[in-house]
């Protein structure tokens, strides 16, 4: 439902079905370079260093090679590595070795050779810098072969300038003659740096292709984007001083060219003024991409991040939750202040809900639980008896407020007083206890020990292995 941009594993999932990936671990995507050598490019995610076997599969014990990383650092999370052992029309097995221990695993069929291929051209735009994406990994795929579940890619590095060329693929690589194929034509490029920042679209044939903008990082996406449906989706968030905040939106990083104000707002020209912001996007297609930008007093915040809706889907019961934020003095009602809410099950948690408190609000809320949906939009989460509702209110100078809640709990949820607003939750291993104990982490207050790993936190099983597995003993195992 919501994609912030976060490289290839955010922005390329869905074309990947056909790739060779066996269970979690690092990213591998199958590429031909511009001299004809069968690659891998790999999305190392969160280990620290990563090499790649491979072989030829039979019914000997196979000799195994080690891939030559072509481009990116040690310390770069994308890299190139070539396989110049691997056959054209063969068929390789593959292990991904990160941090000295086996993390992926998979077989790949190389395309044959003797194809004459053509060449498609482009260039990549870094939005952050606003300068060319030097070293960006550019790959492109036959449409027509990604709809029937073939993932090899041509590659291509860009150069200084941001120009890019790359061998088009071919027949080999289960692209067919558009006037033949009954698939859908063209190619889909797409580009991604060293840091795992991405931007793709489309180019009709071989020849001059399009210009790809490099997203910026997530650390400068929305702080929420919320009632994502098939249609719209809500972005929110605080400044530090009352300004003027709307969005710009568009199919490509680079074409933004549909403003959106402020709910509150009569225009555009967009001239409300707070420090809270609450823009809605709607009259839009589903299962889309859509790329935006904030804007504060009119200049761009943070970088361009993508969010995309979710599949249609049948209207529910509704199922209202309603409650009321105060201001610090426990009586004054918090026009202004968006409220967010997101169902807990275990680790599972819904997408987030939110609603805005106007001032003919007096201070009250409201949103539908049969609306939250799951985090890939895909379906409702369906709420229910056992479940937990985190509520959040973010009031910008007036404050924070936040409360856990059970489902079964009757309406109104107990009022929620604005004070001084904990700090984010920094939570990198994902196990809901931050590494800095903040009330705004799903743990609550408490700090994780070790935040790199998800088995470790506190209360967690004692597994006797040598780990401090329950935050009990810093000096463990001594």
């Amino acid at each position: 439902m919501t994609v912030i941009s976060r490289g290839i594993a955010a922005s390329l999932t869905v074309l990947l079905a056909g790739a060779a990936m066996a269970g979690p671990g690092p990213l591998v995507l199958p590429a031909i370079d511009s001299q004809g050598i069968p690659s891998v490019v790999l999305d190392r995610g969160e280990f620290s260093s990563c090499r790649i076997e491979y072989w030829e599969p039979g019914p000997d014990v196979p000799a195994r090679w080690t891939a030559e990383r072509d481009h990116g650092g040690p310390d770069a999370r994308i890299q190139v590595w070539r396989l110049p052992n691997a056959h054209p029309g063969t068929r390789i097995g593959y292990e991904v070795v990160c941090d000295e221990s086996p993390a992926a695993r998979g077989e790949l069929d190389v395309p044959p050779a003797g194809e004459s291929f053509t060449l498609l051209s482009g260039s990549v735009r870094d939005l952050r810098t606003g300068g060319p994406g030097a070293g960006a990994v550019v790959l492109v795929w036959c449409r027509a072969a990604l709809a029937r579940g073939h993932a090899w890619a041509s590659l291509a590095i860009a150069g200084e300038d941001g120009r890019w060329s790359a061998l088009a693929p071919g027949r080999s690589m289960g692209c067919p003659a558009a006037e033949a194929s009954g698939q859908p034509s063209g190619f889909l490029v797409s580009a991604v740096s060293e840091d795992g920042r991405s931007g793709s679209s489309a180019a009709g044939s071989a020849g001059p292709g399009p210009e790809l903008g490099l997203a910026a990082s997530s650390s400068d996406c929305p702080d929420l984007v919320c009632n994502v449906t098939h249609t719209a989706f809500v972005v929110a968030w605080t400044s530090d001083q009352p300004t003027t905040g709307y969005l710009k939106y568009g199919l490509a990083p680079d074409q933004l060219d549909t403003t959106v104000c402020d709910l509150r707002d009569d225009g555009p020209p967009c001239d409300f003024v707070d420090d809270t912001h609450y823009v809605q996007v709607a009259s839009l297609n589903a299962e889309t991409t859509y790329y935006v930008q904030q804007y504060e007093g009119g200049v761009p915040k943070g970088g361009v991040c993508s969010v995309t809706t979710g599949r249609v889907l049948p209207p529910g019961s509704p199922d209202t939750r309603y409650g009321r934020v105060l201001k610090s003095d426990g009586t004054t009602p918090a026009d202004g202040t968006y409220v967010s809410l997101v169902i807990e099950r275990g680790a599972e948690s819904s997408a987030p809900l939110c609603s805005l408190i106007e001032p003919e609000d007096a201070g009250y809320w409201t949103l539908d639980r049969a609306g939250a949906r799951t985090q890939d939009g895909s379906d409702y989460f369906g709420a229910g008896p056992g479940d937990t509702e985190d509520q959040q209110a973010h009031g910008g100078g007036d404050g924070c407020a936040s409360q856990r809640v059970g489902y079964e709990e009757p309406n109104p949820a107990p009022d929620m007083i604005l004070g001084a607003c904990a700090p984010p939750c920094e939570d990198a291993d994902g196990d809901g206890y931050g590494a800095n104990g903040s009330e705004s982490c799903p743990a609550g207050p408490v700090a994780d020990c070790d935040d790199s790993d998800p088995d470790v936190y506190p209360g967690a099983p004692q597994l006797c292995d040598g780990v401090n597995n329950d935050c009990n003993d810093p000096a463990w195992p001594e």
